[in-house]
């Protein structure tokens, strides 16, 4: 069976990779949770996945415009007494084992590595990357982490195919079985982001039956829970 991934920290009944999100996954037990990393103008790496604060927090203002004071001090459209967080706080959490989508990874992999280097007897991190360049930074900097690649279409997977990462990722209408052996005969494995960008994370349950039914390796999905329930019965 593959191994469930909770997408933007999963826990549908709390806002978007907020803490409160975030520790009610972590009850759930998947085998990781994903989160987005950005950074703001005064280089403090925060949990958010859009390059502006419009979508959760109702303001038009990019994410790397803001001061990490000013981020703090936004609060969700949708629970009004709930406010976004940074990396520093997720990782006082202690979750066994994040996967970090990079949206803007390039020379803050250094600065990211520093902090890991403080929180990583705590919890395991997976680098989740969509350059080759950026790969071959971290590379050059710590070879001892464990990378999956993000690439931005089917055709830059081909890319992936030589460079020694742990899994290549495939958006659910990617996925073929060519694509699926070609992946596995590279000796990596495959990682499954359901939906389509409008619905990105969801999936019903009949289409997720025949998914993990299939020879994949893990599912990035927003509903942990049922998931957890389709798997375990």
């Amino acid at each position: 069976m593959p191994k469930l991934i909770a997408h933007r920290g999963g826990a549908n009944s709390y806002p978007e990779m907020s803490l409160a999100a975030i520790k009610q996954t972590l009850l759930l037990k998947p085998w990781a949770v994903e989160v987005d990393l950005r950074f703001t103008c005064d280089d403090k790496a925060v949990i958010h996945h859009d390059s502006s604060a419009q979508r959760l927090f109702g303001v038009d203002r990019l994410i790397r415009a803001m001061s990490l004071e000013e981020y703090s001090e936004l609060r969700y459209l949708t629970e009004k007494n709930i406010g976004p967080c940074s990396l520093e706080e997720l990782l006082q959490l202690a979750p066994p084992r994040l996967l970090f989508h990079m949206k803007d990874a390039g020379n803050h992999l250094r600065q990211l590595l520093a902090l890991m280097d403080v929180y990583q007897p705590e919890s395991e991190i997976i680098w989740g990357l969509t350059e080759v360049s950026d790969f071959d930074y971290l590379v050059s900097l710590s070879s001892r982490h464990q990378v999956f690649a993000f690439p931005h279409n089917a055709e830059a997977m081909e890319d992936w195919l030589d460079q020694p990462v742990a899994a290549i990722r495939l958006w659910e209408k990617w996925l073929t079985s060519e694509r699926i052996q070609m992946i596995h005969a590279a000796g990596k494995k495959v990682l499954v982001m359901v939906g389509e960008p409008q619905t990105v994370g969801e999936i019903e349950i009949s289409d997720l039956k025949q998914l993990i039914a299939g020879p994949i390796d893990f599912v990035l999905l927003n509903n942990v829970e049922n998931a957890i329930s389709l798997l375990t019965n």
